[in-house]
């Protein structure tokens, strides 16, 4: 409320070392439980912050290509 923020953006990358580890799995295998931490974060987040919008995307790459992905979030913000 201090900063007068409208919009909280998450981000998760393609590739994440730290998944790759926990889950001993490789980067693709690694998506799906990456986008479910997403959504369980942003739930939380308008949990708390009533009426914030809450946006979240993969950061894709395929060789040397990024792009970023939005990830439908389950409800209109």
């Amino acid at each position: 409320k201090t900063h007068q923020l409208e919009r909280i953006v998450l981000f998760a990358h393609y590739g994440c070392a730290y998944y790759s580890h926990l889950l001993g799995r490789d980067p693709d295998r690694c998506i799906p439980p990456q986008e479910e931490d997403l959504r369980a974060a942003a739930e939380t987040l308008r949990g708390w912050f009533a009426g914030m919008r809450v946006e979240a995307y993969m950061a894709m790459r395929s060789g040397e290509r990024l792009w970023f992905r939005p990830l439908p979030l389950g409800r209109i913000d």
